[in-house]
């Protein structure tokens, strides 16, 4: 069940994981952390990541579509709600995006800021 499946090391500072080139299943969670290669002791906190099967996948495409066709896509106010929609969709680095296009989009507006820090905390990505 805590066996390795996957590792990879690099000298960047991010990562893109390939489910596929993994040979990952999807519908299953798995847990991963970021350690030092030097130094095993150092390393994150646990996290969680999952793959969408296909049928969910067109699922949650099929419901952005439809929330796209209601909102201003080009706005910050739109990039706002898309960020809520794939918060709420687990599609944490995707909501990330969203949240800091609205504030490139709209610096000055203090609670886009907000919003997003909130949205830190909740995926424990700022502590």
């Amino acid at each position: 069940m805590f066996n390795s499946v996957y590792t990879v090391e690099t000298s960047d500072t991010s990562f893109t994981l390939s489910a596929s080139k993994a040979k990952l299943d999807k519908n299953i969670y798995y847990f991963w952390t970021v350690c030092d290669a030097s130094n095993p002791d150092v390393k994150s906190e646990e996290s969680c990541i999952r793959f969408l099967s296909g049928k969910e996948a067109k699922e949650v495409n099929n419901q952005l579509e439809a929330l796209v066709k209601d909102i201003d896509n080009n706005s910050a106010l739109g990039k706002i709600i898309k960020a809520a929609f794939y918060e709420n969709n687990d599609l944490i680095v995707e909501a990330r995006q969203q949240y800091l296009q609205a504030i490139n989009m709209e610096p000055q507006v203090d609670e886009y800021k907000l919003l997003y820090m909130r949205f830190l905390k909740r995926t424990k990505l700022y502590h």
